[in-house]
């Protein structure tokens, strides 16, 4: 996979995610709020910083099988 298609890959799993989780809040009246304290966007941060990293040992894992 070229680093052109990681990139469109990356985009669009984004954007699929951004799309089921919208659908979800909207199904269930969920509001957002804009004033998340510092701590919790700090925690959020980290989440996805550790899932990123988590998704790129897969890909990397995946890449070297095929080999």
């Amino acid at each position: 996979m070229s680093k052109g298609q990681e990139n469109d890959f990356s985009n669009l799993s984004k954007s699929l995610a951004d799309l089921m989780v919208s659908d979800v809040f909207e199904r269930n009246k969920v509001v957002i709020r804009k004033d998340i304290p510092e701590e919790q966007k700090q925690k959020i941060r980290k989440l996805v910083q550790d899932l990123q990293e988590q998704v790129d040992a897969f890909l990397q894992a995946e890449k070297k099988e095929k080999k």
